[in-house]
């Protein structure tokens, strides 16, 4: 017999957090750094992408290509031309859409 579980995913301002159902309870998924919130911040370089904890940990080093506060640019497109500008008012980088 198959066994199937849901996810749910909270993407907040600051923190996310990841759950699964299991046992008929709810269970919270560790991140790699074995917390329950994972921060919703991501950056980038030529080599690599990084996500929550160790974006956070590179911020002051690498401040221009880090995005804190992801889930403002969720869903948004091109179509969103005056809410994309305003959102891109508060970040220091160059967001492409």
């Amino acid at each position: 017999m198959e066994s199937h579980s849901a996810i749910g995913i909270d993407i907040g301002t600051q923190s996310s957090v990841i759950a699964t159902v299991k046992k008929g309870g709810i269970e919270i998924i560790l991140n790699e750094s074995s917390n329950r919130l994972t921060p919703t911040v991501i950056a980038y370089s030529d080599h690599e992408r990084l996500i929550g904890d160790s974006a956070v940990a590179q911020m002051k080093s690498n401040f221009k290509n880090t995005i804190p506060y992801l889930n403002r640019f969720i869903s948004l497109t091109s179509d969103c031309t005056e809410q994309v500008e305003e959102e891109l008012k508060y970040v220091s980088n160059n967001v492409g859409f």
